[in-house]
């Protein structure tokens, strides 16, 4: 009997074990969006180009379906539209990103709130598919890509290098 429940124990803790690395592996693949600022190419069906207009993700917090997202627009196009729209939404666990527009930030000038859909692929690096929809402007193409952010520590590497040559420099004076 006990021989009995060891091996049960053990087949127990080998499923449960299991389940915990697939539910960890599949968690890891989802992407980090606040890490980085998007960069977006674009344009409306009124000929608007929105190219290096940005997306900052401020919040991702997991949900059942996937994770709530929340952040905003920095939007400038070719013909002087320009300004700030919040957002929020939902990153799905197909990787399909769903956000809608809620609050426009003044100074702005053209902009209405919009509906936005885009997925994001695998590796989560780029925003492919995009469309949105807003009063007059929609969009059948649009897409973003990271910006890579740099981490506080290159700003501390960099003041050390640069102290670290400053000195030599004093030094060289001195000699």
């Amino acid at each position: 009997m006990l021989r009995l429940l060891n091996q049960s124990s053990i087949l127990l803790l080998a499923l449960v074990t299991t389940m915990g690395l697939t539910i960890s592996n599949a968690w890891s693949s989802t992407p980090n969006l606040p890490a980085n600022i998007w960069t977006i190419t674009g344009n409306d069906d009124a000929g608007n180009i929105w190219d290096g207009s940005t997306i900052t993700f401020e919040e991702q917090s997991a949900i059942v379906d996937g994770f709530h997202v929340a952040g905003y627009f920095n939007w400038a196009d070719n013909h002087g539209h320009f300004g700030r729209e919040n957002f929020s939404g939902t990153l799905f666990s197909s990787n399909h990103l769903t956000v809608s527009g809620y609050e426009i930030v003044s100074p702005a000038s053209g902009l209405g709130l919009g509906i936005y859909d885009a997925d994001v692929t695998i590796d989560g690096t780029h925003m492919i598919n995009g469309t949105w929809i807003g009063p007059g402007t929609p969009s059948h193409n649009w897409s973003a890509v990271q910006s890579p952010v740099p981490e506080p520590s290159i700003y501390v590497l960099l003041l050390a290098g640069l102290v670290i040559v400053g000195l030599q420099m004093k030094n060289r004076k001195w000699a």
